[in-house]
């Protein structure tokens, strides 16, 4: 009898890779990194250190001490493994890339906020953008509504990192636990898809602001050239969030083809879409021993010894604007806007009216917003307070210009812009007065105008005599929009009809 050898024979199955959860209908084309990673640990219960250890890269050098602590900046690729991250979340790498800041835009990657920056709307469907990381963004591209960067509750700001604080529970405050999108906690989430408008939305204002980030490296490196050329210096304005991204692209493309030309001494072409103003009267400055011996001209009383100077000046500019659109746009609509005055004696702002003359609502809902002014009836006496609208346009929208151009030069290129600002948001008003002519009640308030008959503009040259002051300016159609606040009847009928809505207005 032959004895075999002792067997040992054990069960082992074989080893199967493990799966990790993922939803692709709680995926939109423009999440931000913190959204992904946020959702990817929500829905498999996993802290930071999981998620480093699947996403940071082994190449990186720093992947052991990153998930032994992670502490990582979500603005940049870095140490991210996007292949990994494009495999496991089963999207495409490109998409993987526009959900870090630096990636998409990489000039305005120092204007990226290290904390976390969010539309509460949005936030409440589960969703956030790397746009929404942008320092210059205020409003939120889709709803319109202020950014929030402090938590609600202990009114603390969040890092914008791969951290345990952070990532401890997905959508929160790591201080307060304050739930920012609860919507991903309700155990039967709907899908967090957006729709086709806000999609849409989204897709142009990426386009938008991608382009102003190659522009910004353009408008540079044309400023530099024209500098050294002795041709002066080049500025041109900043894109609007609020207009469509073809507007932009084609005047900041005709403006770059138009310096060079003149560059290689082209004949200029003519443009269809764009206007230029050369400024033809230069003052030399004013030496130091003629000051002594000229008289310099007297200020003019103002109304308001408290105004700021270069808001007084400007809003002298507004006054003939206001004059120009009274003669012209409301013309057979004064009586209209004078009975609207003074049936409205007190503070309007956050009421609900119903409509009335679409006219007489634009011209005195637009003087309002420039002279800061709630109470409609005050809008026809003597100005108390300083133009708010205007004070706070010199704060923020007016060109900043660093360039040793003359206080004239600088005042003639101000006082352009501010007017292309001006006679825009009066035909923003109208439009969306005739637009809601049949719809009630009128919300007041003094929100800014949507921008959508705004200008751009652009500026090249020394302030000097042999290379003046160019201004490139979008054509504003301004006799089409008082072409048709004009022809809006202006009849008995229509009299009797404006006022009884006026009469119904009761405090």
């Amino acid at each position: 009898m032959v004895s075999c050898p002792a067997r040992i024979i054990l069960d082992t199955p074989d080893a199967v890779e493990r799966d990790w959860c993922w939803r692709s209908d709680w995926v939109t084309e423009w999440d931000s990194i913190y959204a992904l990673l946020s959702k990817f640990a929500k829905l498999n219960a996993i802290a930071a250190r999981e998620v480093a250890s699947l996403f940071i890269s082994s190449t990186c050098g720093r992947k052991t001490a990153i998930v032994r602590a992670p502490d990582v900046d979500l603005r940049t690729i870095g140490p991210f493994d996007v292949g990994k991250l494009s495999q496991t979340l089963r999207i495409p790498t490109e998409q993987i890339r526009k959900a870090f800041v630096g990636e998409t835009f990489p000039n305005s990657q120092r204007k990226a906020l290290p904390y976390l920056k969010w539309c509460g709307k949005c936030m409440r469907e589960g969703f956030h953008s790397a746009i929404h990381q942008l320092e210059f963004l205020s409003a939120c591209p889709v709803h319109g509504i202020r950014l929030l960067s402090d938590c609600p509750q202990c009114h603390r700001t969040i890092p914008y990192r791969l951290m345990p604080e952070v990532f401890w529970k997905p959508y929160a405050c790591p201080y307060c636990s304050f739930d920012l999108a609860p919507v991903i906690r309700e155990p039967q989430t709907r899908s967090l898809e957006l729709s086709g408008a806000v999609h849409t939305r989204l897709d142009d204002v990426h386009a938008l602001l991608a382009y102003e980030d190659e522009v910004l490296t353009l408008a540079f490196e044309l400023d530099r050239q024209r500098w050294r050329d002795g041709r002066g210096r080049f500025l041109i304005q900043g894109a609007d969030l609020r207009r469509e991204h073809r507007d932009y692209s084609g005047f900041a493309s005709q403006v770059v083809d138009a310096l060079r030309a003149e560059s290689r001494g082209q004949i200029p072409l003519g443009f269809q879409k764009i206007e230029v103003i050369r400024r033809t009267s230069w003052t030399p400055d004013i030496s130091r021993r003629n000051k002594k011996k000229t008289k310099q001209p007297t200020a003019p009383r103002l109304s308001a010894p408290q105004w700021d100077p270069k808001a007084s000046i400007l809003y002298r500019l507004y006054g003939a604007i206001r004059r120009h659109l009274w003669r012209h746009a409301v013309n057979g609509h004064r009586g209209c806007c004078t009975a609207v005055s003074r049936a409205l004696w007190w503070n309007l702002e956050g009421e609900q009216t119903v409509t009335f003359c679409p006219v007489a609502e634009a011209f005195i809902r637009w003087r309002m917003y420039w002279e800061g002014e709630t109470i409609p009836q005050r809008l026809y006496g003597r100005p108390i307070r300083s133009p708010s609208g205007v004070a706070t346009w010199c704060e923020v929208s007016a060109p900043l210009l660093k360039f040793g151009w003359s206080p004239t030069g600088e005042t003639w290129l101000t006082e352009h812009v501010f007017a292309l600002a001006v006679i825009g948001s009066f035909f923003d008003m109208a439009e969306a007065a005739f637009s809601r002519r049949s719809q009630a009640p009128m919300v007041w308030n003094q929100r800014e105008p949507s921008g959508r008959h705004g200008r751009y503009w652009a500026v090249t040259g020394n302030d000097t005599k042999p290379r003046p002051l160019i201004l490139f300016q979008e054509i504003c159609s301004k006799e089409q929009w008082i072409r048709r606040c004009a022809q809006e009847p202006a009849d008995a009928a229509h009299r009797e009809w404006h006022a009884a809505q006026v009469r119904s207005i009761v405090r």
